[in-house]
């Protein structure tokens, strides 16, 4: 155990490695290198949250203005805000 975890920290990742174990999972997704080298000595396939790609950005904006109860809606491209 490194001494920059405690514990309790090895007992969590090993309840984490146990639950994944009882319920048949085959892969963990984690952002945790100790969780992580934990689980690839169980045989259990590990992918670490920075190598997730990042979901599509939505290429328009709702921005509501005006007066209360008027609904005025005003809608940007993402490209109108780059620029």
């Amino acid at each position: 155990m490194p001494e920059s975890e405690t514990k309790a920290k090895v007992k969590f990742d090993r309840q984490i490695i146990a639950t994944a174990i009882a319920r048949s999972a085959t892969v963990i997704y984690t952002g945790d290198i100790g969780l992580a080298s934990r689980a690839k000595r169980n045989n259990i396939e590990v992918v670490m949250t920075w190598e997730l790609s990042l979901p599509p950005v939505d290429p328009q904006f709702e921005l509501e203005y005006g007066d209360e109860g008027m609904g005025h809606v005003a809608v940007l491209s993402a490209q109108s805000m780059s620029e």
